[in-house]
């Protein structure tokens, strides 16, 4: 959490910056010098003092309780609490919105979660400890015979986080394969929602490969901050449960 109020702190600097050193609009004649950033260099009170005015807003923002968990989250295979909240608040993030198709179910990956949920109150900063990526979410269309190949993806891996999907096999053997509920048609179209990295290949999902995709406009990021300070305001908590979506069995 250092490094990253370290980095906030910077860019409170970059802001400052921006709005303060460009007021005139004319040329003016500079010198360069080189400083050296040691870690044993004594902080700077001037500096201090101009841009406490910047973290102190910036403390503000990121203690914002948007949600509340009774118990922590945490991510594990082949699904676990933390990978089924988050999937499950995205996709339905998605599904809320009217200016987009219909997200049919949603994959993310388990290296994206880069931290549990704690128990008690989730602030802006937890989920950007969370979630440090700029990663956006897009909907990938992608025909009956490339979503199923999501089933020997998920197999080899041992499981990721998704949503609207119902995955059970044995033995290396497809049991069941759902999407939305009901099986897969070969000359059908279904709207995968994911991130704009996944969708490009990235963690080898080489299944997105060339096919359209919707943007959403947002960052997963923000996505999460907003749908669960919603449900917050609904009294709703921050809670999932590991359960049967994804079944990987191994008996031999």
């Amino acid at each position: 959490m250092k490094g990253y109020r370290n980095r906030m702190i910077a860019f409170a600097g970059i802001l400052l910056f921006l709005t303060t050193g460009c007021s005139t609009g004319k040329p003016q004649l500079t010198e360069k010098s080189y400083i050296y950033v040691k870690k044993e260099m004594p902080a700077d009170p001037a500096m201090i003092r101009t841009i406490q005015p910047y973290t102190q807003q910036i403390e503000r923002i990121l203690n914002e309780a948007i949600g509340y968990a009774p118990q922590s989250l945490s991510k594990g295979k082949p699904n676990a609490p933390l990978g089924n909240y988050i999937s499950d608040l995205l996709l339905g993030f998605a599904r809320n919105r009217s200016d987009i198709p219909r997200a049919d179910m949603a994959i993310f990956n388990n290296g994206g979660l880069r931290t549990s949920i704690p128990a008690d109150s989730v602030r802006i900063r937890d989920i950007f400890e969370l979630m440090p990526f700029e990663n956006a979410l897009v909907l990938v269309k992608m025909p009956g015979d490339s979503i199923l190949k999501i089933a020997p993806y998920l197999l080899e891996r041992g499981g990721e986080p998704v949503a609207g999907l119902r995955f059970h096999s044995a033995n290396g053997q497809t049991e069941c394969f759902l999407v939305d509920g009901k099986n897969v048609e070969a000359g059908q179209s279904y709207y995968v929602l994911t991130s704009d990295y996944l969708a490009a290949g990235g963690d080898r999902m080489y299944f997105f490969g060339g096919l359209p995709r919707v943007s959403l406009n947002i960052k997963m990021r923000d996505a999460i901050i907003d749908a669960m300070r919603n449900d917050f305001r609904n009294g709703q908590y921050v809670r999932a449960e590991a359960d049967d979506r994804l079944l990987i069995k191994k008996t031999k």
